[in-house]
């Protein structure tokens, strides 16, 4: 809720910077056509200049941050600098029977190469315990993501595209451990990839999971259909979820997604979803802007369909 303030507070600031430039501009003469248009570029300009401004000061804070927790090592490195990269992401999901809140998630993770690059710090509000799909933007049932996940990870990557990742932190509001095998087959006309990993949580207790995906490529474009399922000890039903995308890599950076998932959550609620999302970048190269309409088919509304929309504006920082 705290992030949700800040981000609404940050906002309201922009909104009234440019609600005050608005009045300035209506106590002058009727502008002609030309200064019209002068006032147009000026605005657009205090918008870009506020955007950069804000995006500017949070990287620098993150590269600083990724200084600090790097000097901590007493290793050395002249070879690499500490850095840091994430995103923030605003979305507001409204459907017709619900029209939804305003939803605000972040992640940042901080390399930090004093310490042998072996370890690295994430911070997030998202579900990083959850299995998510390839191409999965966002759960379909919203969850509370006001929880803070922290984690040290340290991952190791071998030949034959093998992977090793452990990771101990704080998640589902208590401590928890993982570790995490992954290995990719690479064939001539498609990927293979398979994720086994298992989980201890400090009061869900064990919750071991798999996750596999296959990605067919057809030129610029590709197919990718995966699957994944988990089991918490204490929860009655295991989380399962399968999916099957068609990606499209449209001119300028742009991003088509059309795909059909299914979900079955721990309490055996599960549902269906089909949506094409649309992907564009709107500001120089770290601003993006979703759209997704969608059609959902829930298990408590007795599989009725339900419409909605995904809008999601996201802006990415670091490198």
């Amino acid at each position: 809720m705290k992030l949700k303030m800040v981000l609404a507070t940050a906002s309201l600031l922009i909104a009234g910077h440019c609600i005050a430039s608005q009045q300035e501009q209506d106590k002058e003469p009727a502008p002609t056509p030309q200064k019209e248009q002068s006032t147009e570029s000026s605005t657009t300009s205090t918008l870009e200049e506020t955007a950069d401004y804000l995006r500017g000061n949070l990287d620098v804070f993150m590269q600083d941050t990724a200084a600090w927790l790097d000097g901590l090592s007493m290793y050395e490195s002249d070879t690499h600098r500490a850095r840091a990269k994430g995103y923030v992401q605003l979305s507001w999901l409204p459907q017709r029977a619900n029209l939804g809140e305003f939803d605000a998630k972040f992640k940042v993770k901080f390399y930090l190469p004093k310490w042998e690059n072996r370890i690295s710090l994430v911070l997030d509000n998202d579900d990083e315990d959850d299995l998510k799909l390839d191409y999965e933007a966002e759960p379909i049932i919203q969850e509370d993501s006001d929880r803070l996940n922290i984690a040290l990870q340290s991952l190791t990557e071998f030949e034959n595209l093998l992977s090793l990742k452990y990771r101990l932190g704080l998640s589902r509001g208590q401590l928890y451990a993982r570790t995490e095998l992954k290995k990719s087959f690479v064939f001539s006309n498609f990927e293979f990839s398979v994720s086994p990993r298992i989980d201890y949580f400090s009061s869900d207790g064990w919750a071991p999971g798999l996750k596999s995906a296959v990605t067919y490529p057809m030129g610029k474009d590709l197919i990718s259909a995966s699957v994944s399922w988990q089991k918490f000890q204490f929860e009655p039903y295991a989380e399962e979820k399968a999916g099957i995308y068609w990606v499209r890599n449209l001119e300028d950076e742009k991003l088509l997604v059309s795909g059909v998932q299914y979900v079955k959550y721990s309490d055996g609620i599960d549902a269906y979803l089909t949506s094409v999302r649309y992907r564009e970048k709107i500001y120089k190269d770290w601003a993006y802007l979703e759209v997704e309409p969608f059609v959902l088919f829930k298990k408590p509304l007795d599989y009725r369909r339900e419409f909605g929309i995904g809008l999601r504006l996201i802006s990415t920082y670091g490198e």
